[in-house]
């Protein structure tokens, strides 16, 4: 039965949202591998592996609430494409002219043709390392009027089979385990596409038992070690930063992924009324603030602030807390003006 209350999917997205902040303020001195102390970079490697859950999370949460759903293909192409592109397309401009001002600042001048193809190539390939994930839903939402359709007249059984190949497909890819791959070709079973599939089953799916908190949170715990120990163990390894146990399609973080999407299900709801406004404001315009918290980020880093401005077990927490601050202020500041909340995001 499709659950009614969905004050966990907010409560999972403003932590996802943090999460990828958290990431990417950690990632900016996990690279910086033996130019520090071992001690600092740990605590790098810590907050990164811990927050590497977020993008499969967002995917998830997307199936879970978009594919219960009856989709008419013009109205939702039309609705939800508006709604991904309009903000992508603003704030991609928005970096493409923070590139060019960098650029011209170093004394690299473009000519208007040379501009004119540079802005080209930057919307088709995306304009920050960041929107990567933007394209990749698109692809996956001109999907979703078909196998919303689909899969609501599935059994639990083949939504579990579907869901057991791609994970067996993921596994096979893993580079340690290629003897394991075929020349049979899984292209339906591989991709985000599962996590799309898994976030809807896991919506669904009520667990009986009641340590079902306790099995989340020791999935969870273990995983995120996994991952903090496997990426230690591969960058002293190679003498520099590996990020192979990062990668989303992978098992660790596919545990890590299920571990906190379902402890958010079962957890319960936000109560205090402080706590309720700040959930909302920031679940509200959470897909705002991952387009923009990159450039915040990056002119933080222009100004000498990082993660390491401090111990980095202080350091990222709290740029992640500021970074997050000054995301949302611009993201509510541009909704506010006129025709803002079409690209505000």
């Amino acid at each position: 039965m499709q659950d009614q209350k969905l004050d966990w999917a907010d409560n999972l997205r403003v932590v996802a949202t943090i999460a990828v902040i958290s990431l990417h303020t950690a990632s900016h001195i996990f690279f910086q591998y033996n130019e520090m102390p071992l001690q600092p970079w740990l605590f790098a490697n810590a907050y990164n592996g811990l927050s590497r859950f977020c993008v499969p999370v967002f995917v998830m949460l997307s199936g879970a609430l978009l594919l219960p759903k009856e989709h008419d293909i013009a109205g939702f192409l039309k609705k939800r494409g508006s709604r991904l592109m309009l903000p992508l397309l603003f704030w991609s401009l928005v970096y493409i002219a923070y590139t060019i001002a960098e650029r011209y600042s170093e004394g690299q001048h473009m000519g208007l043709t040379e501009t004119v193809k540079f802005i080209c190539y930057q919307l088709r390939d995306g304009s920050a390392y960041h929107l990567w994930y933007v394209y990749m839903l698109m692809g996956i939402y001109l999907f979703v009027p078909i196998i919303s359709k689909a899969i609501r007249h599935c059994t639990e059984r083949q939504i579990l089979y579907f869901l057991g190949i791609w994970l067996l497909v993921l596994i096979s890819k893993l580079p340690y385990l290629k003897m394991l791959q075929s020349a049979i070709d899984f292209t339906y079973f591989t991709g985000y596409l599962g996590y799309f599939v898994l976030g809807y089953y896991l919506s669904l799916k009520t667990f009986k038992s009641r340590y079902i908190l306790v099995y989340a949170a020791t999935l969870f715990l273990a995983a995120n070690l996994a991952t903090f120990f496997g990426t230690w163990y591969l960058t002293r390894t190679s003498g520099a930063a590996v990020q192979s146990f990062y990668e989303n399609m992978t098992p660790n973080i596919l545990c890590s992924a299920i571990a906190i999407f379902v402890l958010f299900r079962h957890l319960g709801t936000v109560q205090q009324a402080f706590l309720l406004k700040i959930r909302n404001f920031i679940a509200r315009y959470s897909y705002g603030i991952y387009l923009v918290h990159v450039l915040v980020l990056s002119l933080c880093y222009r100004f000498g602030l990082s993660g390491d401005f401090v111990h980095p077990a202080f350091g990222i927490p709290l740029l992640t807390g500021f970074c997050l601050l000054v995301s949302a202020g611009c993201v509510y500041l541009v909704h506010k003006l006129p025709f803002g909340r079409y690209i505000s995001g």
